[in-house]
């Protein structure tokens, strides 16, 4: 941060200096200053540059050494003979009946929830006959 502030002031009395020397009619002061700020830019850039190559190159060791532990942890799993298993039918068939129960018994206990709710509502309006 301190570094940006330092050379965004320096850019400004360059590009300050530059405009004071053209209005001055120094014209090989103001293409010598904004030759600075020009250079400035560009060691800019190249600063920017390596210091996002330096980011890559850190994040590519990091996902590196991530992948490896993750092999070896899977290699560690498969030697113990941790494994998965494929779905069979009857599990696929389980699974659906079991969701299916489950899904009849909340309607049953919404129509019944429902039905108390038309009755509460009759008995207050003064309605005995159902509708």
């Amino acid at each position: 941060m301190k570094k940006l502030a330092v050379a965004a002031l320096v850019i400004l009395v360059l590009v300050i200096g530059a405009a004071v020397a053209y209005d001055r009619g120094a014209g090989v002061l103001t293409i010598g200053l904004l030759g600075l700020v020009a250079g400035a830019g560009t060691l800019a850039a190249i600063d920017a540059n390596q210091k996002v190559r330096r980011q890559q190159r850190h994040f590519s060791r990091w996902q590196k050494a991530s992948e490896r532990r993750m092999s070896v942890v899977e290699e560690e799993l498969l030697r113990r003979g941790a494994h998965v298993e494929a779905a069979t039918q009857d599990d696929v068939l389980g699974t659906v009946r079991l969701m299916q129960e489950q899904y009849l018994g909340r309607l049953d206990r919404a129509r019944g929830e429902l039905e108390q709710a038309a009755a509460a509502l009759r008995g207050a309006a003064g309605t005995t006959r159902p509708e």
